[in-house]
């Protein structure tokens, strides 16, 4: 069957259910939507990620849905050996995501000349990871868009931003001090996996916002008031042991050193509220009113139920405007339930409620004739029903299989 059609990948899930989808905008299509790519066929191709062009042939399928049958990558002229190298810079690698094969690199002077990130492919990552400052060349895509080419180690005292407006580091804390933070989270994007912190000292002091990794964003979101303490890579700062404080901390000390035997430092979060006079919780005439309670809880209620990408974040906002954790739908599922039997987001919102208290033992309807837990065993299956069993007590759990897949897009 000859490979008559092009098309870039558009999706490529290399878990246990290992599939893709091929964005083709050939006129001569005969076809609605993606082509789907099985398993089988990704496997012989390790090293295509996300982005990548392809040569493929394809079938279609009875509703009118296609999938590839032969693929192979459209390779182009190498970074390496191309006549004329791009022009240097320096930045940040911010992303990467291992599953589709690609991230980004950030830095001033980029976001300058170019107005965006610089695209990372597998191929020039080289045993960096995010955060590390790296050099390299850029090169344009055939549709004009920046690609990092030869990435190397960044030269000692480089920064991605201009020079001028660096302020020199201070020298990290003594072992038996913890310099404690306090800032607002200014953005963070769940695609990339990263975020920022505005920190008002630490921005007089290196010029830059406090980088956030999404392991330490978990139950948090935009615009919360957070304690922290930092690490720095290559002259940036990054955000360990983020917590949330009570917004009224704002007007508190912005920063403070902790002095504790090492091994026995005081929690950051209760220091901080500690030298403001106040707890780290909101107070009682912060929460909300019984009717913006029930407002919220139906906002909950249907972001459990949604198959939106933005759900979790809805999710997680209306649990923060005092939405009632164990609200129940029009059917006399609660929350939890909902979520459960969301295929597509199962596992993320299941995990959390629970990190906001839901409870695994609450009846499963108004009757109770079972618990939860039991319903999803029965509903759902044995191992996601042990999945949140652990998570409530506390424990790390992770699906051995994910309840994600493509079969809501097969054709």
């Amino acid at each position: 069957m000859p490979l008559k059609y092009e098309g870039i990948l558009k999706k490529v899930d290399r878990s246990a259910k290992s599939f893709g989808f091929i964005f083709c905008s050939d006129a001569g299509r005969a076809w609605d939507g993606d082509v789907y790519v099985s398993g089988k066929l990704l496997d012989g191709h390790k090293d295509l990620c996300v982005g990548d062009k392809v040569r493929f042939s394809a079938k279609v399928g009875n509703k009118g849905k296609a999938e590839a049958m032969q693929m192979e990558p459209v390779r182009e002229v190498e970074e390496e050996e191309a006549e004329v190298d791009g022009p240097e810079m320096i930045g940040t690698i911010k992303s990467f995501d291992e599953s589709s094969g690609y991230g980004f690199i950030c830095g001033t002077r980029i976001t300058q000349e170019y107005g965006r990130d610089v695209f990372l492919h597998r191929k020039q990552l080289k045993g960096f990871k995010v955060g590390d400052m790296v050099q390299f060349n850029v090169v344009k895509s055939r549709d004009g868009k920046p690609q990092a080419s030869k990435l190397r180690e960044a030269p000692d005292g480089s920064s991605s931003q201009p020079t001028e407006t660096l302020a020199a580091p201070e020298p990290p804390p003594k072992q038996d001090e913890k310099e404690v933070f306090l800032g607002e989270i200014k953005s963070f994007n769940p695609m990339n996996g990263y975020g920022f912190i505005h920190c008002g000292a630490l921005f007089e002091r290196f010029r830059r916002d406090v980088f956030l990794h999404e392991s330490q964003f978990e139950g948090l979101k935009v615009g919360d008031c957070v304690t922290f303490v930092i690490q720095m890579k290559k002259g940036a700062p990054q955000a360990l042991e983020v917590k949330r404080v009570s917004k009224k901390l704002k007007g508190a000390q912005l920063a403070l050193t902790v002095s504790a035997p090492t091994g026995e430092t005081q929690d950051a979060a209760e220091a901080v509220a500690e030298a403001a006079g106040e707890a780290a919780v909101p107070s009682a005439d912060e929460q909300p009113d019984p009717e913006e309670c029930a407002k919220q809880s139906r906002k909950l209620l249907r972001a459990c139920a949604s198959q939106r990408t933005e759900s979790v974040q809805d999710m997680l906002d209306a649990l923060e405007a005092g939405a009632e954790v164990h609200a129940r739908d029009v059917t006399g599922q609660n929350a939890l339930m909902v979520s459960a039997l969301n295929m597509r987001g199962a596992e993320r919102k299941c995990r959390l409620l629970l990190e906001h208290k839901a409870d695994v033992n609450l009846p499963s309807d108004p009757n109770g004739t079972k618990t939860t837990l039991e319903w999803t065993k029965e509903r759902i299956n044995p191992k996601f029903a042990a999945f949140l069993e652990a998570i409530s007590k506390g424990e790390e759990a992770e699906l051995a299989v994910s309840l994600e897949g493509p079969s809501a897009e097969e054709p």
